[in-house]
């Protein structure tokens, strides 16, 4: 859609466009002429969400987003149905118990409205006084205030028609809010917007310290309830450390550890002392094979030295375990005794395995380190056993470090939740006690000397602009949807075939029939007549082209415009002294014949096979040049009349007595006579109506002309009844 098609469509439009918005205008104006003058009053409150010159108990940084949802939550506050219900208690109040009232309600609107009637409107004004002390709202559930709502809605003091009469907002990049009322009354406008301000501020207060005397209360119960657990916890672990009797743990971990470390080092001091008396075992037992038998020998005294210290140091190791291994005396006297048994079996070592030791003497040796490897596997035995006790009680030792350590981080969690909760408690305190509420009345709300004004002439121009508006953007959407092939530029986007010739819309019916406007001079032409004359010129010549005398007229669809575009056709090729001859093959509208005035022979002729006989049965039309051959149409093709090519040999006799020969088939996609009568002529001319889209059986009608031109049958196609102003398109 171009910018000139706009232009043009929109001009062809200018009555909708220009009319619509006047009559808008008009009865905009009629609707305005007895609008009320109302009163305009203004007040603002500063909530000091945005100063930081007032002292805090804490320090709070600046947050847009929060500050934002502040405002938004002062704003649904105000106009929350508590604070507008107060707004309308003392505006009841007000009218009712002072002389100078706002509004009146007249003794027979109360006798009119049967919740009122008889009812002692003192008594509600008390009631109403009571209910705004107590800051209660009125319920549907109870009858005596269904009765104050039906007194709010007869005076015009009800919440809907409140909240219509008022507008709350925040003053853009500033700390205040403005409230403003709109009446038919400037003392009453400013009445609304000052008592709304204390009725909110009332509320707002009261609410704020109940919240922050819940808070209290809610935080002295948590630190009692915190202080209960700190309590319970370090019972615990008390109980705990007393029942194992512990009370160091790391002390005892670390002794035990110690001790263990000292047994692994003697055990295996002990294993490399038997390794050491095996070895010589081993070695006097090889001498005394070189030596032959001999016999016994007794042990000496100081074997019984070192079993002597032997069963000494056992006795005090277990002395050791059993005082908890604490005693540093004893742990002392056993390494001693350890390095003095050490000392004994070494000298008896260095003693017994000379190598000028006889037979006997290597007897009694070998029964010394026997006794001395007995001794030293029962020693490492005993200190196996020891290392082993002291392993499990580690072990337990552990146990009881980790359930204490449990215990100890369990009193340590409690121990800060319970400080947390005191800080919250202390915190909440000073918020009750030290702080005031930030939101004060900086604007008071006077009443206006002059009403607002009425606006009339921006709602009538805004009105006639809306409407004018919606005119084009209609007029626009509707061409927009409009998916016809009105203009030739569509056309050629749509239809891939020579467009020959473009003949605009003329309403033939209207005029005096076709001698009206073919033989009428210039100067008694209308521009739509003209047009249509020189657009079927144009049409004759383009056929006078091709040298084709015989021309199949097709279309889709049946109201393309076939009968009076051949009819128009003849017409204008009989005022070129040209002998035409038009037959009617359309058998399923056989509009021609009738409009032509022919015999509807074409099929009883035909069915005889005689080709003189069909030339019999065509006659003069009343227009010179022009004769016809009628049909009178039925429910068949050509194929099941015309026998054989009968009718292709009749046409090829005609052919020599007239210049032209023009026929008219029934449309394509409906019927299948157009193709049953393609080798009887010699040229196709397919005709398009410019009212029409384009739809899947026309695309079938497009392919099958495609093959005409391909095999250069196809004359070309030609759209019709185009609207004057598309012409150009």
């Amino acid at each position: 859609m171009d910018i000139f098609y706009i232009v043009k469509l929109l001009y062809r439009r200018r009555i909708l466009w220009i009319g619509v918005p006047l009559i808008t205008g008009v009865i905009a104006f009629f609707f305005t002429l007895n609008l009320e003058r109302t009163y305009r009053s203004s007040a603002q409150l500063a909530t000091g969400y945005t100063i930081t010159d007032q002292v805090k108990l804490n320090e709070e940084r600046f947050n847009l987003y929060e500050i934002n949802v502040k405002f938004d939550n002062l704003i649904e506050t105000i106009n929350s149905p508590m604070v507008i219900g107060l707004l309308s208690y003392r505006l009841l109040i007000h009218d009712l118990k002072t002389e100078k009232s706002f509004r009146e309600l007249t003794p027979k609107k109360k006798a009119e409205n049967k919740v009122l009637a008889g009812k002692n409107f003192k008594v509600l004004a008390d009631t109403i006084e009571r209910k705004l002390q107590n800051m209660e709202m009125l319920s549907l559930f109870s009858e005596d205030d269904k009765v104050l709502l039906e007194l709010m809605e007869a005076y015009g003091y009800g919440s809907r028609s409140l909240r219509k009469m008022l507008r709350v907002s925040r003053v853009r990049y500033t700390d205040y809010v403005s409230i403003t009322s709109f009446s038919d009354n400037p003392e009453l406008s400013a009445f609304l917007v000052n008592t709304l301000c204390e009725e909110f501020l009332r509320y707002y207060n009261s609410l704020r310290t109940q919240r922050s005397s819940e808070s209290v209360k809610t935080f002295a119960q948590l630190v009692e309830q915190k202080k209960k657990e700190l309590d319970l916890k370090s019972e615990a672990l008390r109980e705990f450390k007393a029942s194992s009797q512990v009370f160091d743990i790391n002390l005892e971990s670390t002794s035990k550890i110690e001790r263990i470390k000292e047994l692994e080092t003697t055990l295996e001091e002990e294993k490399k002392n038997l390794r050491g008396l095996e070895y010589s075992l081993k070695s006097v037992n090889a001498r005394l094979e070189s030596f032959g038998s001999g016999s016994d020998i007794l042990g000496s005294d100081q074997n019984s030295e070192i079993i002597e210290i032997r069963n000494r140091i056992n006795v005090l190791n277990e002395r050791y375990i059993l005082e908890g291994s604490q005693n540093s005396t004893l742990r002392d006297s056993i390494v001693v005794l350890r390095r003095e048994l050490q000392k004994k079996i070494t000298s008896t070592d260095t003693s017994s395995e000379g190598s000028d030791m006889s037979a006997d003497e290597l007897k009694n040796r070998r029964r010394e380190l026997e006794t001395q490897i007995a001794i030293a596997r029962q020693d490492v035995q005993e200190v196996e056993s020891n290392l082993r006790a002291m392993r499990s009680t580690f072990g337990t030792y552990a146990s009881k470090e980790a359930r204490i350590a449990t215990l100890e981080r369990d009193v340590t969690l409690a121990s800060e939740d319970y400080l947390n909760a005191q800080n919250k408690y202390n915190e909440s305190l000073d918020v009750l006690l030290a702080t005031t509420s930030s939101i004060k009345q900086v604007l008071y709300g006077q009443p206006p000397q002059e009403p607002e004004p009425s606006k009339r002439l921006m709602t009538v121009a805004l009105s006639g602009a809306t409407s004018f508006v919606l005119c084009i953007l209609g007029i626009l959407l509707l061409d927009f949807i409009d998916t016809s092939i009105k203009t030739p530029s569509y056309f050629g986007k749509s239809v891939p075939l020579k467009l020959i010739a473009v003949i605009n819309r003329l309403n033939i019916k209207k005029t005096q029939g076709f001698e009206d406007v073919f033989s009428k001079s210039l100067e008694g032409q209308n521009q739509s007549m003209a047009l249509f004359v020189e657009s079927v010129r144009k049409l004759r010549y383009e056929i006078e082209a091709t040298d084709k005398k015989v021309i199949l007229f097709v279309s889709s669809r049946k109201g393309e415009g076939k009968t009076s575009l051949v009819h128009s056709l003849a017409y204008m090729f009989s005022r070129s002294r040209k002998k035409v001859l038009v037959v009617d093959t359309n058998f399923s509208n056989n509009d021609l014949t009738v409009a032509l005035g022919a015999k509807p022979v074409l099929e009883t002729m035909m069915e005889k096979g005689d080709i003189q006989a069909m030339k019999k049965g065509i006659i003069a039309s009343i227009i010179k040049g022009i004769d016809v051959l009628g049909c009178e149409g039925g429910n068949y093709s050509p194929s099941e009349v015309f026998p054989d090519n009968v009718f292709g040999e009749g046409i090829k006799e005609l052919k020599k007595e007239y210049d032209y020969i023009l026929l008219e088939a029934a449309p394509i996609s409906d019927y299948s006579d157009a193709k049953e009568l393609i080798d009887s002529v010699e040229g196709v001319i397919g005709i398009f109506s410019s009212r029409t889209s384009i739809r899947q059986s026309d695309k079938e009608t497009i392919s099958f002309l495609s093959k005409l031109d391909i095999d250069k049958k196809l004359i070309g196609v030609v759209l019709n009844s185009v609207e004057k102003e598309n012409l150009e398109h």
